[in-house]
Parts: structure tokens; sequence; C-alpha cells
């Protein structure tokens, strides 16, 4: 299911958390333990709806850079597995640097499957066309078909997480111990020569929850 545009986002409850950023970052978290994390920040400049947006920065010269990934993390724990998660992005200052440059939105359930202590999906929302790397307990869908985002406009997209799970790992999760939801900007390659990693994203009016009937 690829991305599309909806001017409409009104939905049901909302499992997040301060969705909007507007309150600053209250109920959204980083890695700050990886060495391949860097922090995030909160916009007052540019925002989908009311004052503020999450931004993530990625301004990398050559080298070989630390932090590799910028992203939003919310840790739920719903009842019921939830139907489709959704929201806005927007890119400005796009420079690639490295072949395997986009932005992504992940989904990780904890709790034992197929010997694996979490399973996931990776939804790549724009850069590359192709799934970026191979991990075992980690599926992909791949939304764009572009090999760069578009710069300077909001860009929707919904993704049916229920129905994915139960295609891709066979089953709806159940009995969970927690869900991750990950929102990122992120490299996989160090920039070669003298290229220059360049990004400014930007994440707003996020969604978790059942599709609006």
């Amino acid at each position: 299911m690829g991305c599309k545009r909806n001017k409409d986002t009104s939905r049901p409850v909302n499992l997040l958390l301060n969705p909007g950023f507007e309150q600053g970052d209250t109920g959204w978290m980083w890695l700050d333990w990886s060495k391949n994390w860097g922090p995030f920040e909160i916009s007052d400049k540019i925002a989908h709806s009311g004052k503020k947006s999450a931004y993530l920065k990625l301004d990398v010269k050559p080298g070989k850079p630390e932090k590799k990934i910028r992203g939003v993390v919310q840790t739920l724990k719903p009842e019921k597995f939830p139907e489709i998660a959704a929201g806005w992005y927007r890119v400005e200052n796009w420079k690639r640097g490295s072949p395997r440059q986009y932005l992504q939105f992940v989904v990780i359930v904890w709790g034992k499957l197929r010997n694996f202590p979490n399973y996931q999906i990776r939804y790549v929302l724009d850069g590359v066309s192709r799934p970026p790397l191979r991990i075992s307990n980690a599926h992909y869908r791949i939304l764009t078909k572009s090999p760069d985002p578009k710069t300077g406009e909001w860009i929707y997209f919904e993704v049916p997480i229920r129905e994915d799970f139960k295609e891709l790992w066979e089953q709806i999760p159940q009995n969970y111990e927690k869900i991750n939801f990950f929102w990122e900007a992120r490299f996989d390659d160090n920039p070669p020569g003298d290229f220059h990693i360049r990004a400014d994203v930007y994440y707003d009016d996020l969604y978790v929850g059942e599709k609006k009937k």
C-alpha cells in the first residue's frame, strides 16, 4: 500500500501521546543508548497543523560518522493490535550522500515468534526503492518508487499494520510485551569520498489506532 494524500485526518482515538508535538517532546524519545542514533528537535517554524513538528536533521560531512539515524519513538501496549498507522512528513534540503539514504517508519512487536525476541515490519517512506538491509526478524514494505523524495511539501502516508502483520508474519500480534513505533530519517552507508549527506525531515500529525469507518 503506497503513500496517499488525504486532507481528512479525523480519526477514532489516537493511541499516540502528543501526536502533533504541540507539547514539545512529551511522550517521545530517541535511542540515546545507541551509537548510531542522534537526538531529534522540535520545530516551531514548520508544521503541518498547529505550531510545531518533529525535526530530524541529517548533516554529515565525509569521513566516518557515528550518528546515522535521527528519529522519534513511542512505545505502546494497547489491548488490541492497532489497525493502521498514518501521518505526514516533509523533506527539505535533500542532498544524497549515501546510496541508502531514506525515510522509514518501523513497527517492532516485542514477543517471541520463531525464536525471535521481537519481530517487525519496516516501511520505507522515501529515498530507496528496494529493501536497504537484510534483517532476519524484519519484513519490508516499500511505499515509493522514486529515487529521491519530493521536497517542500507535506506528504501523507497510511499503512495497514494489522493486515500487513497477518500477511507477512502469518498472524496478528497478541500477548505482546510492548510495541515500538519509530519514525526515522537515516542512512546506512558512510558517504564516500567528498560526498555530503544533507536532509531536513519533519514529521507531524502522526496516528496509530483504528481506521476511520
